[in-house]
């Protein structure tokens, strides 16, 4: 964990180059002072209502673009299903960009409820003998900064060159057709960000757990070997990082308001718990283990709580953006397929479709996005299960009936701090729902591809028949011209 001053970087200071961005950009309504000088996030009215103006703005504009650059062939020449699909999918692109910023501003209060809880996390964690690294979160920040700016760019610099005809000033009005996907996805990384943050806590419990295990078998060997006997008395040789009194120090109680926020401003300072210890000399007793499994109990509870709390914020923003992304493949799939014909006309918003190296960057783009919520979510939440695991190795390792029970009674606990990332309870984060979305794209793809052939052949079908048609009235005319003409005689 990145100190400053000796004490623990805030979790928050990971996420500045993504704050700065939003405010650049008008989005995310909080005060820039609070958090450039003091770095908390507070609620701002003004900056609510920028965010509502930009909004506004930005979305006059996207029907600015829209009208300026659209086919007035498409609805002639297009049969229903692809006018119904052109304007449905065409305006969600905004409606996730409005779902994410009317979400920010009804959480203005609750978010930075969730970076208290992660600090208080953190400092728990910490004098413990415990640290978390939140370099790792920033470096992935600037990572997804980095592929979000250049699949963008990519996709607006490609459009211009392959897609215009001519440049004009109006062509600037190109880039407010990308931006709400934009905005969408600045908001996903402070999602994105804040799950790997506690994907890391949780991996950070599970190993001190496993290294728990790892001493105590290593002591249970030595006890076996008769390197240990003291009597009927239980001695359990470990390499724990905190004394018996230190442990007594981390006070239970603290832990469990702490999970639910309370006590914000009655801080106990950071002790160094780490200096003079000698880890050959550190002897815990069944009393100090113990202590330290219900510690790191507790601290397991207090971040499935705020995994919880995270999932609630983003709920609805989740699910409008797995139905945005559902239906922009499908429909980029099926445009790209429409493409390869002669006599299609791709609308506005899909016309990228025409390139191929334009396509395949879009579907990056947008299920990329989507599958790393998914995956991210279903590793955090085996993460937070595989503490249970960890706790029971230990118990296997002590092979004594006091671990036994503690372990046992500590393991049902656990089991019910499981957490499940959802879409407003419609559906899981997990690989099982990857795999449904994926298998409901390729049926969709098929039946618009078998439906446009359907409509195809009923066309071609027609077109030969008023050619038929065309060719009788002919072959009729050109009947009655020849016929006088060959009864005309001399005298007459």
């Amino acid at each position: 964990m990145s100190e400053i001053n000796g004490r623990p970087q805030p979790f928050l200071q990971s996420f500045n180059s993504i704050y700065y961005l939003c405010k650049l950009l008008g989005v995310y309504p909080y005060d820039l002072q609070k958090f450039y000088y003091q770095g908390i996030l507070q609620g701002s009215r003004l900056g609510s209502c920028v965010v509502v103006t930009v909004m506004c703005i930005t979305f006059m504009l996207f029907n600015l673009s829209i009208f300026t650059f659209g086919d007035e062939q498409v609805t002639a020449k297009n049969n229903h299903l692809s006018i119904i699909v052109t304007v449905v999918f065409t305006y969600i692109t905004p409606a996730t960009m409005f779902t994410d910023q009317i979400t920010a501003i009804r959480n203005q209060t609750r978010l930075p409820e969730l970076f208290e809880r992660i600090d208080y996390v953190d400092e728990d964690l910490r004098q413990l003998g415990i640290s978390v690294d939140n370099r790792r979160v920033q470096r992935g920040i600037w990572l997804m900064i980095g592929f979000t700016f250049f699949c963008e760019f990519f996709i607006f610099f490609s459009s211009i060159w392959f897609l215009l005809d001519e440049l004009k000033w109006t062509t600037a009005l190109w880039i407010f057709i990308s931006l709400p996907t934009f905005y969408n996805t600045l908001d996903k990384i402070w999602f994105l960000g804040i799950l790997l943050g506690l994907r890391d806590r949780f991996d950070a419990i599970n190993a001190e757990l496993e290294r728990i295990a790892e001493n105590l078998e290593k002591g249970q060997t030595r006890q076996l070997k008769g390197e240990l006997c003291q009597g009927n008395d239980l001695v359990l040789q470990t390499s724990l990082p905190l004394r018996m009194e230190q442990v007594e120090d981390i006070k239970l109680e603290r832990l469990v308001r702490n999970a639910f926020g309370d006590l914000l401003h009655d801080r106990e300072p950071i002790k160094n718990c780490m200096l003079s210890i000698s880890h050959e000399s550190s002897l815990c007793t069944f009393k100090a283990v113990q202590e330290r499994f219900i510690s790191l109990c507790q601290l397991h509870d207090s971040t499935c709580r705020i995994a919880k709390l995270l999932n609630e914020l983003w709920s609805y923003p989740i699910l409008i953006l797995m139905a945005f992304g559902f239906v922009n493949v499908t429909s980029q799939l099926y445009f790209v397929y429409c493409a390869t014909q002669i006599d299609h006309t791709i609308p506005l918003v899909f016309r990228s479709a025409k390139e191929r190296s334009i396509s395949t960057v879009f579907l990056t783009y947008i299920g990329g996005k989507c599958v790393s919520l998914m995956l991210y979510s279903w590793k955090t939440s085996q993460a937070a299960r595989r503490a249970g695991i960890c706790l029971h190795k230990c118990g296997v390792a002590a092979d004594t009936n006091a671990v036994y029970e503690i372990v046992n009674h500590l393991s049902l606990k656990l089991l019910n701090h499981a957490i499940n990332f959802s879409a407003c309870g419609f559906f899981a984060l997990d690989m099982g729902t990857l795999y449904a979305v994926c298998g409901a794209i390729t049926s969709y793809l098929i039946i618009l591809i078998q439906f446009d052939m359907a409509g195809q052949q009923v066309r071609i079908s027609k077109e030969l028949a008023a050619s038929n048609e065309t060719t009788a009235v002919e072959l009729i005319t050109e009947n009655y011209t020849v016929m006088p003409m060959a009864s005309t005689t001399p005298w007459d």
